[in-house]
């Protein structure tokens, strides 16, 4: 099985409300697709974004309650493990 996630692009302009709660990077965005997000910037060569990408496609094949992670690209930022940033839409 050979599937790959989909990198989502995210306007310089879609920041609505910053999230102040942790030390990273955070802002809250409307995604047309989505619904209400949270983007949150990975720490360089951490591979923390696409660990929790792998551990959220964990917990749905496991069935266990999950925050969806989605990886994607803000301001036009080159796409490599270094540079992957995720968000997370909002549960309803």
């Amino acid at each position: 099985m050979n599937q790959k996630f989909e990198v989502y692009n995210i306007a310089s302009e879609a920041p609505e409300e910053n999230e102040y709660l942790g030390t990273k990077e955070k802002f809250w965005f409307h995604h047309d697709e989505l619904g209400k997000c949270l983007y949150k910037k990975a720490r360089s060569n951490t591979g923390e974004a696409w660990s929790e990408k792998i551990a959220a496609q964990l917990c749905q094949l496991l069935t266990l309650p999950h925050a969806r992670q989605e990886l994607a690209l803000y301001e036009q930022q080159e796409v490599n493990q270094n540079k992957l940033i995720k968000f997370q839409p909002q549960l309803s």
